[in-house]
């Protein structure tokens, strides 16, 4: 399959084998929803027999996770990851 076959429906985040995954690091609202859809569409329509749609983000409002299931898509709650303190470079004086 080649990028120049398929309907274009946006830039996708990441693409695996089993799934197509929404990734939104705050919280996941009605467009993520909307473009996962498309991007699932656009699969099913290349010729791809399984796709199966999951958006994975920190919450979703439940307005949006209603519209998510009726379009046969998954949602999986996922936090954040851990902050590292900023350190700072160690660097020499420069009067002593």
């Amino acid at each position: 399959m080649t990028s120049n076959s398929l309907p274009h429906s946006g830039s996708i985040d990441l693409y695996a084998c089993a799934a197509q995954v929404e990734l939104k690091r705050g919280r996941a609202t009605r467009d993520p929803v909307i473009q996962l859809g498309c991007h699932v569409a656009t699969m099913q329509k290349s010729g791809v027999q399984m796709v199966q749609g999951i958006l994975a983000a920190p919450s979703i409002p439940a307005l949006a996770l209603k519209e998510l299931r009726a379009r046969g898509l998954a949602f999986r709650e996922i936090g954040a990851w851990p902050m590292r303190p900023r350190q700072r470079p160690s660097l020499p004086p420069l009067f002593d």
